[in-house]
């Protein structure tokens, strides 16, 4: 039997959240940038320009804002938020596979609440 591993993210301040039930969602990480050139920008309310890396995908499955990812996406999520300071992991809401994403008008901080592996500095 092979064994799963799973990462649960909470995200803060979903609005209508019945709407994004079982929605796909692309999971990645906003590191902050000094220019406004790079690709996938998202702008802070306090001004500063993130650059969105996209990571994996994962879907909500309860309309408390609640994400289920895999773990190897937790890991590598981790992994470039220790590689670059005020780095935040992000979700966007993406309905298919074709539809552009909008990580500058969709798109919410996240935090991990579970998983099967430690999320630490030591443990990428």
């Amino acid at each position: 039997m092979t064994q799963v591993e799973c990462t649960i993210l909470g995200v803060h301040r979903l609005t209508r959240p019945s709407r994004y039930v079982f929605t796909v969602v692309r999971i990645g990480v906003a590191s902050p940038v000094s220019t406004a050139a790079a690709a996938q920008l998202v702008e802070q309310p306090s001004g500063t320009p993130y650059k969105v890396d996209e990571i994996g995908s994962g879907w909500f499955f309860d309309t408390r804002g609640l994400v289920f990812t895999c773990e190897h996406v937790r890991r590598a999520c981790r992994q470039a938020i220790t590689n670059a300071a005020g780095s935040k992991l992000v979700v966007c809401a993406s309905p298919n596979e074709n539809t552009a994403v909008d990580w500058q008008h969709s798109s919410w901080e996240a935090r991990v609440l579970a998983h099967t592996q430690h999320w630490d500095n030591t443990t990428p």
